[in-house]
């Protein structure tokens, strides 16, 4: 995506009217992408909002902003989580005290027992659970995973399917209990 500045003369200064109409871009992500940016950096992180709100900060200062601004701040929130993730595992390492916050929000409307959803996605494989929050929540593509995850688009593939086969028996697996 291009920004305004650059469709005018170099010579010229920015306008107001450039600024709003960036400004506007990155709210409609912000108004559009802003969950999903969270639930996906959750498997990761603790404190999910502040990474987001760091990518939407970083996007801001961007000229011109990415060519797929999603993508982007799909990669940026995945660095800031890993990053910040890991902090948190030498802090809990350090105080031994720790413990998960939700990935969803409460919902009466739901058909599915979020805690038995949660429960099965924490016991799937990193990589894999990584492909199906990107896949299903972030509506990511499996070439967009691939790329930004630099793993083969079959590989994230079978990792999806794979995850799937894993979440159906262990919701069924707990369903029965």
């Amino acid at each position: 995506m291009k920004s305004p500045s650059q469709n005018r003369d170099p010579d010229s200064k920015a306008t107001a009217s450039d600024s709003a109409e960036v400004a506007e871009t990155i709210s409609q992500y912000i108004r559009s992408h802003a969950a999903k940016l969270e639930l996906y950096a959750r498997q990761w992180t603790t404190d999910p909002a502040n990474c987001v709100q760091q990518a939407f900060v970083k996007l801001a200062t961007c000229d011109p902003l990415p060519d797929h601004p999603a993508n982007w701040l799909f990669q940026v929130v995945r660095n800031l989580a890993i990053s910040q993730g890991k902090s948190e595992t030498a802090r809990r390492t350090r105080e031994k005290s720790y413990q998960r916050a939700p990935w969803f929000e409460e919902s009466s409307s739901a058909d599915i027992d979020i805690e038995q959803l949660q429960t099965a996605l924490s016991q799937l494989d990193d990589d894999i659970r990584e492909v199906i929050v990107a896949h299903i929540w972030g509506e990511l593509s499996f070439t967009e995973i691939a790329k930004m995850t630099e793993v083969a688009v079959s590989t994230i593939q079978r990792r999806y399917h794979k995850g799937l086969r894993q979440l159906k028996k262990r919701l069924r697996e707990q369903c029965q209990t």
